[in-house]
């Protein structure tokens, strides 16, 4: 090669344009000389001065990448203009991309089909591949998907393996006046696959893993995919990420998974960025780096991956991985729910009805929510279930409300189970309210539990009362810190139902219930110091302590049950205890004038 590079440099000063180009070449690769791109493009110059088009080409080629000269896009066209019209298919095609590409020259698609015509009829086969393409697409031609097909077959016979995998796709779906053929689809693949196309693989993978033109054969899906995912295949990558994640054709290795789908992340391709964010926000595979979660997350979402940009949502918004910002969940979310993401659309749904981030609009957080339920987001019905019972955001139908509520139920939402039964129980249709209740607390709803225990407590169950069945559940839900199933777990230990009575045992759960803010058990608490009931002995004062603190409990909860509210049986309980002078100093003071 040093002698090669020797007699090309005595040709080449005698003005060979010949020796002249492969001196040129022989720089650029360090060929039997030291690599010197400079001195590359000096020899080009010389041979494209002298009309040779090869030379112009590749003095083009190094003008458009910045490769032994400053990057120059005009430039480069120039050069590959002038082999063009010396009929040069390979500047031909390349001029064409400019063209289409809008590269050193003002885009223009017709053109670049022109040029690639020319290119093609000289059976250059990168340029049959996209005057293919440029035909399938109708850029800069009318779309003509027969055309395109035969492009692609052209550029195929001259082994082109792109061409090959658009063949097979063509024959898959029934394209370009092809019968739908999957069997042929897989001998293109194939083709095309030993001819080193990583996307031909990858579709045999899929073929294989669908049992479609062929046998179901995991393994070979499995193969194939890890060939493409190995030749750094982004797609093929993500889906060997997915099959180890799922572990369902192969056996599950979630830190496998992760490898994968970082390989793939890195080559940016936005489905793996956000599994990856997923991988990292849960720790699974990976140690768990909410910061992480939310690059990835955001890297994904840039790219407009819905589940991204509904998953940064709810990271902003609940502060996680950054500093907590509604507003900005909100766009994140906005965006995902206009691309059709019923999770998003769900999630903004309740920031409007919550006047999170956003102004309060009960209104549009209803017209969310349709839109997610309809697209079956279960929370997104139960919350639209709600919104039609309530009349809140819609007009109020009971109706429609039991029907989304019913969806949702269906699709194993526990709370819209609990509501759909509480509105049968309404009905007094008993063994439907039963029914939904029952099955929401054998998933582990503290409500549905709660209700299974009112049911059997209160004879609605089917089968009578049962208040040693009302105690069970009713334990059950308090275990789950039902401060609702405390109460009246309460009442039934100071009243001996379905338990050994015991008003220690009351005390403590009206305490546990009274510190979870429930006013009537604060209520219930003070009762026992003013009658001295049991376990604690009489005190007024004590009493009157508790009366107080069910003033300033939350208003929310404060439920009058077929009477009056706790909070004017408290003032009542006050007053009495002023008028008999049972109260100290210390507390008179601290009762508002507004309840005397």
């Amino acid at each position: 090669q040093a002698k090669a590079v020797e007699w090309y440099t005595k040709a080449a000063e005698q003005g060979n344009k010949l020796a002249q180009y492969n001196l040129g070449t022989m720089y650029q690769n360090g060929t039997g000389i030291a690599k010197d791109e400079v001195k590359a493009v000096e020899w080009y110059l010389k041979a494209a001065e002298q009309n040779y088009s090869v030379a112009q080409y590749q003095l083009g080629a190094m003008y458009q990448n910045g490769t032994g000269i400053p990057k120059d896009e005009s430039k480069a066209v120039e050069w590959y203009r002038k082999a063009a019209e010396q009929n040069y298919s390979v500047a031909q095609y390349q001029l064409g991309a400019m063209y289409q590409m809008g590269m050193g020259i003002t885009k223009d698609e017709v053109k670049a089909v022109e040029l690639y015509r020319k290119s093609a009829e000289q059976n250059y086969s990168v340029a049959q591949y996209w005057l293919g393409v440029m035909h399938q697409n109708g850029t800069g031609v009318a779309k003509d998907e027969v055309k395109a097909v035969e492009w692609y077959r052209r550029s195929a016979e001259s082994g082109n393996a792109d061409a090959m995998v658009l063949i097979g796709y063509a024959h898959e779906q029934g394209q370009g006046g092809l019968a739908a053929d999957p069997t042929k689809a897989i001998e293109w693949y194939r083709k095309a696959a030993e001819a080193g196309s990583s996307v031909a693989m990858y579709n045999l993978g899929i073929m294989y893993a669908n049992g479609k033109g062929t046998a179901k054969d995991q393994a070979k899906a499995v193969e194939w995919d890890t060939k493409a995912a190995e030749r750094g295949y982004a797609k093929a990558q993500n889906n060997l990420g997915d099959m180890y994640y799922n572990g369902k054709i192969i056996a599950k290795d979630e830190a496998k998974a992760v490898t994968w789908y970082t390989k793939s992340a890195e080559q940016g391709y936005a489905e793996a960025q956000a599994n990856l964010g997923y991988m990292y926000k849960n720790g699974t595979g990976v140690a768990k780096d909410l910061f992480k979660a939310m690059e990835w997350y955001a890297k994904a979402a840039e790219q407009g991956n819905a589940y991204a940009q509904t998953a940064l949502g709810s990271m902003y918004r609940d502060g996680e991985g950054t500093a907590k910002d509604e507003t900005k969940a909100v766009q994140w979310y906005t965006k995902a729910a206009e691309a059709g993401n019923a999770m998003a659309q769900s999630n903004l749904g309740y920031m409007y009805e919550a006047g999170k981030g956003v102004v309060k609009d009960e209104i549009k957080a209803m017209n969310l929510y349709a839109k997610a339920a309809a697209q079956g987001d279960a929370y997104a019905q139960y919350n639209l279930g709600w919104g039609y019972d309530s009349g809140r955001g819609v007009t109020k139908d009971e109706t429609k409300a039991m029907e989304w509520l019913q969806k949702a139920a269906e699709q194993g939402n526990t709370s819209a189970m609990v509501k759909l039964g509480i509105m049968y129980l309404y009905k007094v249709k008993f063994k439907d309210f039963m029914f939904w209740v029952q099955k929401a607390a054998d998933m582990g709803n503290v409500d549905g539990m709660y209700h299974v225990a009112y049911a059997h407590s209160k004879g609605f169950s089917g089968q009578g009362t049962n208040n040693t069945l009302a105690v069970e559940w009713y334990q059950k839900a308090v275990d789950k810190g039902s401060s609702m199933a405390m109460i009246n777990l309460g009442a039934m230990y100071g009243d001996g139902l379905g338990v050994q009575k015991s008003k220690k045992k009351a005390y403590e759960l009206y305490l546990k219930a009274a510190e979870a803010g429930q006013p009537i058990a604060m209520f219930n608490i003070g009762k026992y110091y003013e009658e001295g009931r049991g376990y604690v002995g009489q005190d007024f004062n004590e009493a009157g302590r508790w009366y107080l603190k069910v003033l300033d409990a939350d208003p929310k909860l404060d439920v009058p049950d077929g009477g009056d509210s706790v909070r004017t049986m408290a003032i009542s309980a006050l007053r009495e205890l002023v008028s008999q002078n049972k109260l100290n100093s210390d507390v008179l003071q601290k009762i508002p004038l507004s309840a005397l």
